[in-house]
């Protein structure tokens, strides 16, 4: 598991650290999340642990990853109901 984070506390919010597959994910995909993330926290959306966040047809959700930065988890696509997964790798490959 390969990881990027957000860059350093924009707007005194927590930066985000992105666990992705790289096998799964392109180096394209991630930096887009993450720039979407930055743009949003920038515009003055805050994210907190245990929101969803819909991304594409996806929803994630804010996890506390353990830190001080928060992580994201997605659902794993092979339960019903889903078990979520760190990372972001199916919703932006």
């Amino acid at each position: 598991m390969a990881q990027r984070r957000t860059t350093g506390g924009a707007s005194g919010h927590p930066e985000f650290t992105l666990e992705y597959e790289p096998e799964v994910v392109t180096e394209l995909g991630i930096e887009w999340l993450a720039s979407w993330l930055e743009s949003c926290i920038r515009s003055g959306t805050r994210f907190s642990v245990g929101e969803t966040i819909a991304i594409g047809w996806v929803n994630c959700y804010v996890t506390d990853h353990g830190d001080g930065t928060l992580g994201l988890s997605e659902p794993d696509f092979e339960n019903v109901p889903p078990n979520l997964i760190a990372g972001a790798s199916n919703t932006v490959s």
